[in-house]
């Protein structure tokens, strides 16, 4: 995880993650944003590697969502992004609260 503008600490970004047998959940939230009169960036940016074959939910509420090839059992949503994903097999459902979704072929 990376991120501009913030730190990973209490009050700023700040991350919790369980796991339940094969389950694994990982929540990143960032403070309520204050009015900088655009004086700062800011970003946050999470990498997940994952294997080829799995069953994911991602969800965003204020971001975008890109997925390299990968299979399985596929549930990517975004209240306010975009989502670009290539190469994705299984059972795919991509939503978009507010952005565009690129959905491409992996090439052969």
């Amino acid at each position: 995880m990376t991120t501009e503008g913030w730190r990973i600490a209490p009050g700023e970004v700040t991350i919790t993650q369980s796991q339940d047998g094969d389950r694994i959940e990982i929540e990143v939230r960032r403070p309520k944003q204050l009015f900088d009169f655009g004086t700062s960036h800011r970003s946050l940016k999470v990498v997940l590697r994952v294997p080829t074959r799995a069953d994911l939910e991602l969800h965003t509420g204020d971001g975008s969502i890109e997925l390299e090839p990968v299979s399985g059992k596929l549930n990517l949503s975004t209240g306010d992004g975009s989502i670009k994903a290539e190469g994705l097999q299984g059972e795919i459902r991509l939503h978009s609260g507010d952005g565009s979704i690129r959905l491409a072929a992996s090439n052969p």
